[in-house]
């Protein structure tokens, strides 16, 4: 199997898990007890809207037949891999405690995922290049 297969089933598996992570892996805090939603909520929301862009990118890599497109692709992974870190840490974040579900659980995954994900197209990008 090639490289570039790897690298987009890798990447697709992590965007599967970015989609389900915030509902169902590991759920971001539940609304408040007026029914209000916390912003870890809205941030679990971009999460699996970035994450069903890495899926549908991941699918492009797997299928595509051209090494341009196929780096094109692996570079935009690299940028939105750091917009969900961002996500989780900056633009969104989450609640303010740390024992809460989501400062516990879900950002940290989410993280982890995106660091994976960063560090593989990285990796995939820098072997392409001396190729």
């Amino acid at each position: 199997m090639s490289r570039k297969k790897i690298l987009g089933y890798i990447s697709a598996i992590i965007g599967l898990l970015l989609v389900l992570a915030p509902k169902f892996i590991t759920p971001v805090c539940p609304p408040m007890e007026n029914g209000m939603f916390m912003k870890c909520h809205w941030m679990g929301n971009m999460t699996m809207g970035i994450g069903a862009v890495i899926l549908v990118l991941a699918i492009i890599l797997i299928v595509v037949k051209d090494s341009k497109i196929s780096l094109g692709l692996s570079i935009s992974n690299i940028a939105i891999g750091i917009l969900e870190i961002l996500n989780a840490h900056v633009l969104i974040g989450g609640c303010m405690k740390a024992d809460m579900a989501c400062r516990a659980k879900t950002i940290p995954f989410c993280t982890l995922l995106s660091g994976i994900l960063v560090l593989a197209n990285i990796y995939y990008c820098m072997k392409e290049r001396n190729s």
